[in-house]
């Protein structure tokens, strides 16, 4: 399942991951259940580096593959491609790329730039009709989200790539696209009320105060004494890590 709160963060090594890295992985993921394949999958990547913009740098878009340095989107789309990979009972890492491609890019093709799925409220649209993922944000009483996102097209000149009209265009249809869905989110003062609905390997998602903008971070819950912690690549602690705080006390600050 995915939830969205509301506050936190951002996001990047350029770097690909081999057959056999991916094989080695791929053989100790564990669980009877996917959320505990998720969770279990998850905790494969603890202590690994935190790095900032891990999908940008290349002059042509290439399905980056990257299990050594991740940020927080890397990591819950390389955890969801390997457990979706696990579910096919395949173990190719030509399947598993496939995955990571079909969570990324829009309808699962890479057409350039603007063919990545930027924000992350778009990337749960798509991947809720195809990925099997189900947002639980209203049914545990989210409010709309009442915010324009147009973060990218407002701040062009932070990408290069926007430099070209036809990515420029073809990302402002997506951000249209977007702001025509209902999204909601669970506003942080009633979490405490909600954390009980939370399961271990569901993902969180935080909104962002910056204008234009969605979502900022991302991660996986994980319950330990009836409590919610994060685990979640970490741009404070530079690493995945499992948060010391409680989800409750980590929105608070």
């Amino acid at each position: 399942m995915y939830l969205k709160l509301s506050s936190v963060f951002l996001f990047i090594i350029f770097g690909f991951h081999s057959d056999t890295e991916f094989k080695n992985i791929f053989a100790k993921i564990s669980g009877k259940t996917k959320s505990e394949m998720i969770i279990n999958t998850a905790k494969l990547f603890l202590e690994k580096p935190y790095v900032a913009r891990t999908l940008e740098g290349n002059e042509t878009e290439t399905l980056v593959c990257n299990f050594e340095g991740l940020d927080c989107a890397t990591l819950v789309e390389n955890v969801m491609a390997l457990v979706m990979t696990k579910v096919q009972k395949t173990g190719n890492y030509e399947d598993f790329k496939a995955n990571l491609k079909s969570l990324r890019y829009q309808n699962g093709i890479i057409d350039g730039y603007g063919s990545r799925i930027h924000y992350f409220s778009d990337w749960l649209v798509r991947n809720e009709k195809k990925a099997g993922f189900k947002n639980i944000s209203l049914s545990l009483g989210g409010i709309l989200i009442e915010k324009k996102i147009n973060f990218m097209t407002q701040n062009a000149k932070l990408y290069s790539q926007l430099s070209n009209p036809s990515v420029f265009k073809r990302i402002l249809m997506a951000e249209d696209n977007l702001n025509a869905q209902k999204i909601y989110f669970i506003p942080k003062a009633k979490v405490e009320k909600i954390k009980s609905k939370i399961k271990t390997g569901d993902i969180i998602a935080f909104t962002s105060t910056v204008e234009g903008l969605d979502v900022n971070h991302e991660g996986f819950a994980i319950i330990k004494n009836n409590e919610v912690y994060l685990l979640h690549a970490s741009l404070e602690k530079k690493k995945v890590i499992i948060s010391e705080e409680t989800l409750v006390q980590y929105l608070t600050r």
